[in-house]
């Protein structure tokens, strides 16, 4: 521990080992916790002591949206930096740029900057030595991966590199932040990363009342319990397809891309226009979300899937309810069947099969965030509970998914059952119409 420290600063022992060497060798520091572990204080700490005891470093703190930013770690309390170095005893408003969201130390030229990834621009002016990520669960893998490139100052302090501190509650095993740095972590990433797991019972500090309200949302909230009192990561309540994983297609086998792709569309206009792209490989099926637009024609459709390379050797599954938009397709040259439309058939199919999603680029992001947040209608008379009727908004990726992988399923067991009748046809005329003895070759009998 450092001996500069103020007598008024406490660091709570399950937060030393950013105080203490330990994690100073890790570009990677990942704080995941439940509800009032600490984390957020624990990061304010430390970026601050840096900010007053390391000279001419740029830290930047950023949260997925301005707003939720100036709320909580920028201006707000319990804790927030702004509120932390006044807790050091340093006139932080004095120092502070509001019009620019930066705080710079007269005494060293260190800087902190503050930055809501709303605005996809602001990424691009980070030249960062540190970076904290403020519940990260709410950015997508891209916006993560472009802070990383941005993490490339030189660090101007002997002996240190440029690191990243990232704290969140673990919403979901398929959020990105799982995905990047426990369950699906690149070899060469593996050793950057730094790991704490942390929950209010380790906190002395936390208030007594905060500790009951969570405990009793908790009772009747499996995924509140899993997420904010362990701080471990669950499954969202209500989330329909369970079976589903996320993983950016440039990570997929290469042999999927040997396999013909087909496709599925939802209409819109003011709800968004989907394409899903599909292909069955090893028992799983790969998805891709292509299209995601509002206030788009069926021409503009039809335009950027020819832009794309589809053709009339791709079969194409499209919802019936609008069969003049199906007719434009096929007089555009495609082969378009109407989906199948048996919702909760079609739902059971593709539950049964593991799905493998693409959530790269911001089409995989809206779109994954879509179909996460596919669930079952909450029973109107006890909101804890959910029954089996699948909501009715924010379903356009879901519904386009299931018109193609289900009816496509359906058109594929007909044909082969087709072929099995034509086989049984065949044998009983072998077996039992074609007499050889009664009348020679070519005489059919039914004796």
């Amino acid at each position: 521990m450092p001996d500069a420290l103020p007598n008024n600063i406490e660091i709570l022992d399950h937060f030393k080992f950013m105080w203490d060497g330990t994690s100073d060798s890790y570009r990677f520091v990942v704080l995941q916790g439940g509800a009032g572990s600490g984390k957020s204080k624990a990061i304010c700490q430390r970026l601050v002591y840096m900010f007053l005891t390391y000279a001419d470093i740029n830290i930047y703190v950023v949260r997925a949206n301005s707003p939720a930013l100036v709320r909580s770690v920028y201006l707000g309390k319990d804790p927030s930096i702004v509120e932390e170095l006044q807790i050091w005893g340093c006139p932080a408003y004095d120092w502070l740029n509001k019009s620019e969201k930066t705080i710079t130390n007269p005494q060293n030229g260190s800087r902190f900057t503050f930055i809501g990834l709303d605005d996809p621009e602001k990424i691009k002016s980070i030249n960062a030595n540190y970076v904290w990520i403020e519940e990260a669960t709410e950015l997508n893998v891209d916006k993560f991966n472009q802070l990383d490139l941005r993490l490339r100052r030189d660090n101007p302090v002997p002996g240190k590199i440029n690191q990243m501190f990232i704290s969140y509650n673990p919403i979901s095993y398929n959020n990105w932040v799982i995905r990047t740095f426990h369950t699906n972590v690149p070899p060469e990433r593996e050793p950057q990363i730094y790991r704490s797991f942390t929950n209010f019972t380790q906190n002395k500090y936390v208030k007594l009342e905060n500790a009951k309200n969570w405990l009793s949302t908790a009772e009747n909230n499996e995924m509140f319990y899993q997420t904010y009192i362990l701080g471990v990561p669950g499954v969202p309540m209500g989330q329909i397809y369970q079976n589903i994983s996320f993983e950016s297609s440039d990570r997929w086998p290469l042999e999927v891309w040997d396999v013909r792709p087909y496709y599925g569309i939802d209409w819109g206009f003011i709800d968004p226009m989907v394409l899903v792209e599909c292909r069955n490989y090893d028992g799983k099926l790969y998805v891709r979300c292509l299209y995601h637009e509002t206030e788009r024609k069926t021409a503009d459709l039809i335009k950027y899937m020819k832009s794309i390379g589809i053709n009339a050797t791709n079969e194409i599954y499209y919802d019936s309810a609008e069969a003049d938009r199906g007719a434009e397709l096929l007089s555009a040259g495609f082969i378009a069947y109407k989906a199948m439309k048996n919702i909760k058939a079609g739902i059971s199919y593709c539950q049964s099969i593991p799905i493998i999603f693409d959530d790269s680029g911001e089409t995989g992001d809206r779109a994954s965030k879509e179909i996460l947040g596919y669930t079952w209608e909450k029973d109107p008379d006890n909101q804890d509970k959910y029954i089996d009727e699948p909501i009715e908004t924010d379903n356009h990726v879901a519904d386009a998914l299931r018109y193609a992988a289900f009816t496509r399923h359906l058109r594929s067991v007909e044909v082969s059952t087709g072929k099995l009748e034509l086989n049984n046809v065949k044998d009983w005329l072998d077996k039992k119409m074609f007499n050889p003895q009664k009348g020679g070759q070519g005489v059919f009998s039914p004796y």
